[in-house]
């Protein structure tokens, strides 16, 4: 009989979570990835989202799941003294105007909202000769791997980018 990976019970859980907002009108999913890579031997998971009430400058959030070949073959070949585990990220998308100021602003707000224990980075992008539309990818990236006993914890993690999406709607509709 197949025994679900760690990657696939965290990934089971967390689509079940968004999709049931989903269904309530809280958010809108808008994308889902389900990728294998067989170069690397790596899975990654990943759902895309916004909140129902979205800026038009807020693109939205996504929730990465990664685990890699080293995590997959511990846990399948049962490898004594092996923590396997998956990585977790949180992106959000969105368009801004003024990078010096509005990027503060939004470390600010995250570091309100999830404290300063993530990881933060902004990557601010434009096309060649339209530097007028300026694209803000927010990347936070926890330290730990995780596994089934952390599920609550990654549950918990739904309502914490519901708030940051409200937060990041403030900030785009400021300007």
């Amino acid at each position: 009989m197949f025994d679900p990976t760690v990657f696939d019970n965290l990934k089971v859980v967390v689509e079940g979570e968004i999709y049931d907002l989903d269904l309530t009108g809280t958010i809108q999913v808008i994308d889902r990835k389900d990728i294998v890579d067989f170069a690397k031997m790596s899975r990654v998971y990943e759902i895309s989202f916004r909140s129902s009430e979205h800026s038009t400058a807020l693109k939205g959030a996504k929730l990465r799941i990664l685990t890699d070949l080293r995590s997959l073959s511990e846990e399948l070949l049962n490898i004594t003294n092996s923590t396997p585990g998956c990585t977790v990220e949180v992106l959000f998308t969105m368009e801004i105007d003024n990078p010096d100021v509005e990027c503060k602003q939004i470390e600010q707000e995250l570091i309100r909202i999830w404290g300063t224990e993530r990881a933060i980075s902004q990557q601010i992008s434009y096309f060649y000769g339209d530097s007028n539309l300026i694209k803000n990818t927010i990347v936070l990236s926890f330290d730990r791997k995780i596994n089934e006993d952390h599920m609550d914890d990654l549950v918990e993690l739904i309502p914490y980018i519901l708030d940051t999406l409200n937060s990041l709607n403030t900030i785009s509709r400021a300007k």
